[in-house]
């Protein structure tokens, strides 16, 4: 994940298998984050995904 806030830029990795309190915290960051963006009209405006990517 790459965060921009004020001007600077950062990037964090780690896995959703990740059970540590840091990785669990981080999963649900990004489950709220993807929660806030799906009330989103723009994203609600967004075709439909067809197919997949593996």
């Amino acid at each position: 994940m790459q965060v921009w806030i004020n001007s600077g830029e950062r990037h964090f990795e780690w896995s959703e298998c990740d059970k540590s309190y840091d990785g669990q915290e981080m999963t649900e960051l990004i489950a709220n984050i993807l929660e806030i963006l799906k009330k989103n009209s723009t994203y609600q405006s967004l075709p439909e995904v067809k197919g997949h990517y593996e």
